[in-house]
């Protein structure tokens, strides 16, 4: 076996690895999708999700709004920017997910949306100014366009294999492990498109 041939395999290989990490994300956000979650009434997720479908922008695989105070006394949140503790209980975190493995991150005081100082569409691995702001050795996986934050599982589950506690994004910083969690925890980021059955 020649270098290129083994090279051929390992690409191979790698194309095998990705092809199975997509499908395994795919059935893992499919899995129990037909089973419609209840929400209680008039809470602020009901509310939530009522003003989204309103509105016609109900992502395919959920959303799910959370207190800035709930997740900090959790550990989840470890500090955001221009915002004290004392604030926290106006400030909201919306985790959404409308693409297999892609959540979008953003934040809202007082049901406004939170925007950061550098401009858009900016990658968070050039962002070193808010590492320093926000603190230590932490990861920055994403992408930050239009006060919104994308990220990647794969990148998430990477950096946590790599050791890194936190996680730096545009407005928040949050506790890498505990919010890989709270992500999992959720289990229903199913296609809420479908209809359900009786």
């Amino acid at each position: 076996m020649n270098l290129k041939d083994k090279q051929k395999y390992l690409e191979d290989q790698e194309a095998q690895y990705h092809s199975y990490i997509s499908d395994s994300m795919a059935a893992m956000q499919k899995k129990g999708g037909n089973k419609k979650r209840f929400i209680m009434p008039f809470t602020p997720q009901w509310h939530h999700v009522r003003t989204l479908e309103k509105q016609g922008r109900k992502p395919k695989f959920g959303s799910y709004k959370y207190s800035a105070q709930r997740l900090y006394e959790k550990g989840i949140l470890l500090a955001a920017k221009e915002f004290s503790p004392k604030q926290f209980d106006k400030l909201f975190i919306i985790i959404s997910c409308d693409e297999v493995g892609i959540f979008k991150v953003e934040v809202r005081f007082m049901d406004k949306l939170v925007k950061g100082n550098s401009s858009s569409n900016t990658s968070i691995h050039q962002n070193s100014q808010q590492q320093q702001q926000l603190g230590g050795s932490s990861s920055h996986a994403g992408v930050h366009k239009d006060g919104i934050d994308e990220l990647r599982m794969e990148d998430l589950l990477e950096d946590q294999f790599s050791g890194k506690q936190s996680l730096n994004l545009e407005i928040v910083k949050l506790n890498l492990n505990l919010l890989l969690h709270l992500i999992n925890r959720k289990g229903d980021w199913k296609d809420d498109s479908r209809p359900t059955t009786p």
